[in-house]
């Protein structure tokens, strides 16, 4: 492999797109390689075309890599408004970023507002820190709900890590911690789940992913496998919970 060249990408940084290669310059060609390349860099969902074209280097024993890239869009804001007998005007709002200044993060917040409720949630991912095998992410949230019964405030965040083992495996370890604040519920309504007071969950997840789909956005073929657990009683609630989800794509 001679020279890795990169063109049409306006907004996203070379490093983001270079690090998705399975082939380095240098090193023995290998078509295998260039086509998962061209697949990685599908599944970033930051270009609406990818063109991977090759042609002889500046020796006789050199394959120079072109690679075009269309970009499309990579944010959204969306606002809504409806009615509810019980939440009167209800609105909402999102706006999301999922490459964030041309570095591949991704960056939400979501609300919702009603006469009853009042929802935020702040989401961040930094997919490859450093341009490692490494994700790290941070959640935040605060949710205000007045019911027909009871008031709960929930307020809390977590953080995430992962990382790739295999070209098709990854492990993660999400931490979170909930604080939920229930009120002004009367004496007749009170039960052993239901009453006033507050309530913390202290949980840890790890998780393993295996993931062959060719495309993430609208795949034909692969499997994805998904094995979780949740722990919590670090503090306050106590209880475990494991799910497996399998997807086959032919």
């Amino acid at each position: 492999v001679g020279n890795i060249e990169i063109l049409g990408n306006l907004k996203t940084k070379d490093n983001v797109i270079r690090r998705e290669f399975r082939l380095k310059e240098g090193e023995l060609f290998d078509s295998s390689k260039l086509k998962r390349s061209k697949q990685r860099i599908n599944n970033l969902n930051f270009f609406e075309d990818v063109k991977i074209d090759t042609h002889r280097g500046q020796d006789p024993d050199l394959i120079d890599v072109l690679t075009t890239v269309t970009e499309r869009p990579s944010g959204t804001f969306s606002v809504g408004a409806g009615f509810s007998s019980i939440e009167n005007v209800i609105f909402s709002s999102s706006i999301s970023q999922n490459n964030l200044l041309g570095n591949g993060q991704r960056l939400s917040l979501n609300t919702q507002l009603s006469s009853i409720r009042r929802d935020f949630n702040l989401r961040f991912t930094e997919p490859r820190l450093f341009d490692s095998e490494v994700l790290l992410g941070f959640d935040a949230f605060n949710r205000n709900q007045n019911f027909l019964s009871f008031n709960s405030l929930s307020t809390g965040g977590g953080i995430r890590l992962g990382k790739n083992i295999s070209e098709y495996d990854s492990l993660s370890f999400r931490y979170r911690y909930d604080n939920v604040e229930v009120s002004n519920v009367s004496l007749a309504n009170q039960t052993a789940f239901l009453k006033n007071g507050t309530r913390v969950a202290s949980r840890v997840a790890p998780t393993y992913v295996h993931d062959s789909r060719d495309n993430f956005l609208n795949p034909s073929e692969g499997w994805r496998h998904m094995l979780g657990f949740e722990f919590a009683g670090l503090g306050g609630a106590k209880f475990t919970k494991s799910v497996y989800e399998v997807t086959y794509y032919r």
